[in-house]
């Protein structure tokens, strides 16, 4: 039995981890400081900010936050 096309798989798999390898995108650090500064200007109040994520296999429905506080400190909901 011949190891050749053992190993070319083996080539073919690698070569197809390494081409869907991508670096992040420069913009995400403005973007996320442009975030932080537009909760920083949300007025104060008794509100909640949501994020809605639907997936009917979870039973899930988002995150919710309280005014002014950044999304690490959001509780999930559902």
């Amino acid at each position: 039995m011949s190891l050749a096309p053992h190993k070319s798989f083996v080539f073919f798999l690698a070569l197809c981890s390494v081409s869907s390898c991508a670096t992040v995108p420069a913009g995400g650090e403005s973007a996320r400081l442009t975030m932080s500064r537009a909760i920083a200007a949300e007025p104060p109040g008794d509100y909640f900010v949501g994020r809605r994520y639907f997936n009917p296999a979870y039973h899930f429905w988002g995150y919710v936050r309280r005014p002014g506080r950044p999304w690490s400190s959001a509780v999930w909901w559902c």
